[in-house]
């Protein structure tokens, strides 16, 4: 079906109101009192519209609130959980950093035990290799 132009609504607009105009200024009462009650019957019909339709509107302007409310929820919850996870991530690479120290301080402790046993083994070996050339 084809939209009807811009020019054939306002045309038609002014035939309606060309006709309401001649009937409005007929003699006869009766036909100004139909045309009254045309006028106004025309007027409750469009109210009545416009009240179902701004129904509608806020029906959906209410749907589209809760559904903006239960969006900014959700965002919020995947904000802290972005959040919880960045901060277990800092909590892994602590740990980690003090492993990392742990395990120096402990290859240090073990380098040293390692020296302390050559120097004894090397003092042993010397007081027997050396004690049974004298």
């Amino acid at each position: 079906m084809t939209q009807p132009l811009a020019s054939d609504h306002r045309e038609s607009t002014h035939n309606v109101t060309t006709l309401l105009t001649t009937l409005a200024s007929s003699g006869d009462n009766w036909v100004k009192l139909g045309t009254l009650a045309l006028v106004a019957f025309s007027g409750f019909g469009n109210w009545i519209a416009t009240q179902h339709n701004g129904g509608e509107i806020n029906a959906n302007g209410a749907l589209l609130r809760e559904q903006r409310a239960q969006l900014v929820k959700e965002v919020g919850q995947m904000h802290d959980q972005v959040n919880d996870i960045y901060r277990q991530f800092d909590d892994v690479v602590e740990r980690q950093k003090q492993d990392m120290t742990m395990i120096k301080e402990s290859l240090a402790n073990q380098t040293q035990m390692l020296k302390n046993q050559q120097q004894m083994l090397s003092a042993i070996h010397q007081s027997t290799v050396g004690g049974g050339q004298r």
